[in-house]
């Protein structure tokens, strides 16, 4: 009879543990199912700001597709951890509409992220960009005392940005840069350090001058860097888990040609597979020989 009892006893408490057990089992369950769901997701744009690169790249298999005020794409692909290529231009609209000429802008660059994730750098990177711009054309060229001869060269949108103060006898210009990121997952500042690439053989204010003082005069030697960008995000949808927003701000400082600093601040509204980016750029206008005044920058991005 006490066997019984002690053996009911044991069954009974044996019971009471596996209840225990599922009920903790419960608990932790909804609490990871609970998590999961309060789990925020990552801007897939985390490559750029705006315009300017960041540190990072994109998830490893990552395809991106991008459209900034209708006239720019991007397409972008991660084949590995490390390596980021895309694919760029401008859609030469107002050159098709007015049938005039078309004015090529392509570009072909490469990205590779060479720290990630140590302390506060979020990413370090390296790229390379060849780019394809401009438009061939010809003008009477004084370079001696003939005043018969003509010189071919290639001009185009880099050209009056950065102000190229020579005749490019090729369409292919090139950029290196460094690229940064520092901060938490809400703040992160960034900085992208660029130098670019052109023919400097011929300068352009040898046109219609005297030789004996093209002789004499030579263009200022141009500077190491050729821009730099600076910018911070801050995500202020801590709060979401579906989708999210920040405030972005950069500044393009061009060391080749100050009229044509920018300063751009907007945000950006992102899922875990689309973003919009909506912001305003003041370019200013240092010496009063380019453009000035207020832009508005609107891009779509898509991510497979």
């Amino acid at each position: 009879m006490e066997v019984r009892i002690t053996f009911i006893n044991n069954l009974l408490m044996f019971q009471r543990n596996i209840v225990r057990l599922f009920i903790i089992q419960g608990f932790l369950l909804s609490g990871i199912m609970s998590a999961q769901e309060k789990v925020k997701i990552i801007d897939p744009t985390m490559n750029r700001l705006f315009i300017m690169p960041t540190g990072n790249i994109l998830p490893k298999g990552t395809l991106s597709i991008s459209f900034t005020d209708v006239t720019y794409f991007n397409i972008g692909y991660t084949p590995t951890d490390f390596l980021q290529a895309n694919f760029s231009g401008l859609i030469p609209i107002p050159d098709l509409v007015e049938n005039k000429p078309v004015n090529k802008n392509l570009s072909l660059a490469v990205k590779s992220e060479i720290l990630r994730d140590i302390w506060l750098i979020q990413g370090v990177s390296v790229g390379g960009e060849v780019i394809y711009s401009g438009i061939k054309k010809e003008e009477p060229f004084y370079f001696d005392e003939q005043l018969n001869k003509t010189i071919s060269y290639y001009d185009g949108i880099y050209d009056e940005i950065f102000q190229i103060n020579y005749y490019r006898n090729t369409p292919l210009l090139g950029s290196i840069n460094l690229a940064f990121s520092m901060g938490s997952n809400e703040f992160q500042i960034h900085a992208n350090l660029v130098k670019l690439f052109f023919p400097n053989e011929t300068p352009r204010f040898s046109y219609g001058w005297d030789f004996d003082y093209y002789e004499e005069y030579h263009l200022p030697s141009l500077p190491f860097l050729s821009y730099i960008q600076f910018g911070f995000e801050y995500d202020i949808s801590w709060l979401q888990t579906k989708r999210g927003m920040k405030l972005i701000s950069e500044i393009f400082y061009n060391k080749l040609n100050p009229d044509y600093n920018m300063l751009m601040s907007g945000f950006r509204f992102y899922g875990s597979t689309v973003s919009v980016d909506i912001a305003i750029a003041y370019v200013g206008n240092e010496y009063g020989r380019g453009y000035e005044g207020i832009l508005p920058i609107i891009s779509f991005n898509l991510f497979y």
